[in-house]
């Protein structure tokens, strides 16, 4: 939206049970009935931002609008929300809530140029060998074969939800190589 000539740019909101804090960004997984939160930046008053985790924590449905869309986000019951409250002064306080679990089974990035390095970081983590050059193949494959799961968010994050086996995954990888092998060597008896 623009007025005049400088850009005007709204900043989600997110609403629960009449308590509202804006939200810079967030990231959350679409994988099961509700879009369960892995990871919310929020700022408002004091009471408002303890109020959000709060009412977060206890179940209560979060409502995020980003424009002119709405994103329901309920906490994960499987795990614990984490938060991190830190004063901004004038009245202000920023709050970091997470999935206890973020770490094992989130890999995030925060721009498109960091997606590459996020992804070679976890799988390095796990000490799954590959090769960066393989990387958009088994991204794509490890998506299709339910490893990795897309987040959804706002405010530029980007992520995905992955279920790590892996001895599953080390298959994966021999799979696409042997199939990368037999394509050279009938590229090569077809030459």
């Amino acid at each position: 939206m623009i007025s005049g000539n400088s850009p005007v740019v709204e900043i989600p909101t997110i609403t629960i049970k009449g308590v509202a804090c804006k939200t810079d960004m967030g990231l959350y997984s679409n994988q099961y009935s509700d879009n369960t939160l892995a990871l919310l930046s929020f700022y408002g008053a004091p009471q408002q931002v303890k109020a959000i985790f709060s009412l977060l924590a206890t179940g209560k449905e979060g409502y995020v609008k980003d424009g002119d869309d709405t994103i329901k986000v309920i906490r994960n019951h499987g795990t614990s929300l984490r938060f991190r409250g830190y004063s901004m002064g004038y009245g202000k306080q920023f709050g970091l809530l997470w999935d206890e679990k973020i770490d094992e089974k989130c890999i995030i990035w925060t721009s498109p140029a960091e997606r590459e390095n996020a992804i070679c970081s976890a799988l390095a983590k796990r000490k799954i060998p590959f090769d960066k050059s393989w990387l958009a193949n088994l991204e794509t494959v490890l998506g299709k074969e339910g490893y990795f799961s897309p987040l959804r968010g706002w405010g530029g994050l980007g992520g995905y939800e992955a279920s790590w086996d892996d001895n599953a995954i080390c298959d994966v990888i021999v799979a696409l190589l042997t199939k990368s092998v037999k394509r050279r060597s009938r590229e090569k008896v077809a030459a």
